[in-house]
């Protein structure tokens, strides 16, 4: 039997901590993460997870509202697989990019290339208009911009982080 529970626990200053059991039975242990609390709070109005330790918080995130406009016929067809445009000699730091609809909203699925650990990524967007998108960050209301290029007859592009990403597939 190889099932792992997670149980969320209640612990002082109603903070919430984790604990990991195998078979639902035996502990496994959590080291430093199991040391963690985690509140909810409101911060400038904004639902926000903060984690504590040792005396100390951190902002862990946000709540993200829900997409305030459909998506639209010309943005779930940016649906797809992109690759990045390189320079020569240049190395990308993300591979297996995909662009997905779910929820109302545009989503990026990527994996970082091996030599950095080879972890699938998922993004939300959050849209700010027909041509920009936001990459929410811990906050939803702050973080990187990618913005369309418009290309009449060519594949949709994308200009992010300095390089600009092709669609290249559905």
């Amino acid at each position: 039997m190889k099932t792992l529970c997670a149980d969320l626990l209640e612990g002082e200053n109603q903070a919430l901590g984790l604990r990991y059991r195998l078979g639902g039975l035996i502990d496994v242990p959590l080291g430093a993460l199991g040391q963690i609390g985690l509140q909810c709070r409101q911060i400038d109005g904004q639902a926000v997870l903060v984690a504590l330790q040792d005396g100390q918080q951190l902002l862990a995130g946000g709540r993200m509202q829900a997409p305030t406009r459909p998506l639209t016929p010309e943005l779930l067809a940016l649906a797809g697989r992109y690759q990045a445009q390189l320079a020569p000699g240049e190395q990308p730091a993300v591979e297996q990019v995909q662009l997905e609809a779910a929820g109302g909203r545009l989503w990026v699925r990527a994996r970082t290339v091996p030599a950095f650990g080879g972890a699938v990524l998922r993004m939300p967007l959050v849209l700010l208009s027909d041509d920009e998108a936001l990459f929410a960050g811990p906050l939803p209301d702050n973080g990187p911009v990618a913005r369309l290029l418009r290309n009449a007859g060519g594949p949709p592009q994308l200009r992010f982080s300095g390089w600009t990403w092709v669609r290249t597939g559905p």
